[in-house]
């Protein structure tokens, strides 16, 4: 019954919502690929009205704003996005949502392979009905963003990586490489564990096909010279400053779309330098503080004990990911580890709480509460009356939710660590008697 009343609003908000008709998320990616392959500045934007209208967008006016006109991808996102470039805008649009959503259908069910028990009980069905009913990817599917993807094909590298104990393990290679092409904000959040875990011939093999689709995206761009760096520059300047969609700024009336620490530190700090800075601080603090816990890591994550505390290392690391730098709301989609790790065994000896709290929080990002709160009346009375409050607070509570949840992760990181220990030491006791 959950997994069919979930399924109707993915549907009906996802991919059902996605449309051609307007300058959406992807009209800037698949405009800059398109200029890309006929070996023009990919990042001009006076070039983009035309590229798009000479590829089947609609003439006249359409809705959008000027930062959905100026692309901010790099050059590696071109080469994985040519097969959309070549397809008509209409039929592109529909190809990249109908792969964004049979990919993520498709992720749901291998990741809840690692849940105990078979689909008779409850256990998985749950977790499945929780990935349909997550309303960032409703709202990745329906602005058409390459974050949906992406985010899947993280999904997919994490289920390789956990599922198959190899050397070299190619199918986790290819889908990290293509989701840090796609979206490196998401993609590249999974190295550090690749690191931790001492996986070298994965992350060598990572590296190598990354560095090849960057050296074949930049060797067109060549004959250019600088002019495409300094269009890129503008870009930036036009989408993350002076009232852009993704500027922290009192603006921007997007802002609050943002679900990185940058939001909330910049109306506490009013310095972007500065709120940069400070949010990549904590998240360095953090990710020393995860890099010091101790986990089982001697053997591949097959058995119970060992998959639960890579799950759990996965899950805190991706949370970590989303506080430095720029993210918007359908990131989000990275709770679903978070969810996985806190539905295995909730009656678990350790972490009990922490697993009930982390799916409590979890839970939130069921329901759009940034664009309830953004569309209600009571946001403009809020920010006359109370612009500190709603603007370090309110506005970016989905920011420190992240936080908190990091920190909720963090902690079960380190209890499971002492536990280990403490099960070790009396083991070794028992032993020695």
């Amino acid at each position: 019954m959950a997994v069919l009343l979930a399924a109707g609003p993915f549907l009906l908000r996802g991919p059902l919502r996605a449309n051609s008709g307007y300058v959406n998320d992807f009209a800037a990616p698949y405009t800059a690929t398109r200029l890309w392959l006929q070996h023009r500045n990919p990042y001009d934007s006076t070039a983009f009205f035309p590229t798009w209208h000479d590829a089947g967008a609609p003439k006249g006016k359409v809705a959008g704003n000027s930062s959905g006109t100026h692309p901010v991808y790099p050059p590696p996102t071109l080469v994985v996005l040519i097969p959309f470039a070549l397809l008509p805008w209409p039929i592109a649009v529909k190809a990249l949502t109908f792969l964004s959503t049979a990919l993520y259908l498709a992720a749901l069910p291998f990741l809840a392979s690692f849940l105990p028990g078979t689909w008779r009980d409850p256990i998985k069905p749950v977790f499945l009905a929780f990935g349909l009913a997550l309303a960032p990817t409703h709202s990745g599917l329906h602005v058409t963003n390459v974050a949906c993807l992406a985010a899947t094909l993280l999904f997919f590298s994490i289920y390789f990586l956990l599922s198959r104990a190899k050397r070299i393990n190619l199918p986790a290679s290819i889908c990290l490489t293509l989701a840090i092409c796609l979206k490196p904000t998401l993609g590249l959040l999974l190295i550090p564990y690749l690191l931790r875990t001492r996986a070298w011939r994965t992350l060598a093999a990572t590296v190598a096909v990354s560095a090849a689709i960057t050296a074949a995206s930049l060797y067109p761009l060549l004959s250019l010279g600088s002019v495409w760096l300094a269009s890129l520059r503008e870009n930036i300047a036009v989408v993350f400053t002076n009232g852009g969609a993704a500027d922290v700024s009192e603006q921007s009336l997007l802002r609050f779309d943002r679900i990185d620490l940058q939001l909330p530190l910049y109306a506490l700090l009013h310095n972007r330098t500065a709120a940069s800075l400070l949010a990549a601080l904590i998240a360095a603090a953090l990710l020393l503080l995860w890099s010091q816990s101790k986990p089982d890591i001697s053997n591949h994550p097959a058995s119970g004990a060992i998959l639960d505390q890579h799950i759990l290392q996965i899950a805190a690391l991706l949370s970590i990911g989303m506080l430095p730098f720029y993210q918007r709301y359908y990131s989000a989609m990275i709770v679903l580890l978070p969810i996985l790790w806190a539905l295995r065994t909730l009656s678990h000896p350790t972490s009990r709480a922490t697993r009930r709290w982390v799916l409590i929080l979890s839970s939130i990002f069921l329901i759009n509460t940034e664009a309830i709160f953004s569309r209600s009346s009571l946001l403009p009375s809020l920010t006359i009356r109370f612009p500190l409050l709603t603007n370090l607070a309110l506005g970016p509570h989905l920011c420190l939710l992240l936080l908190l949840l990091s920190i909720l992760l963090l902690t079960a990181t380190r209890n499971k660590s002492s536990f280990q220990a403490k099960k070790s030491q009396e083991s070794m006791t028992a032993v020695s008697s």
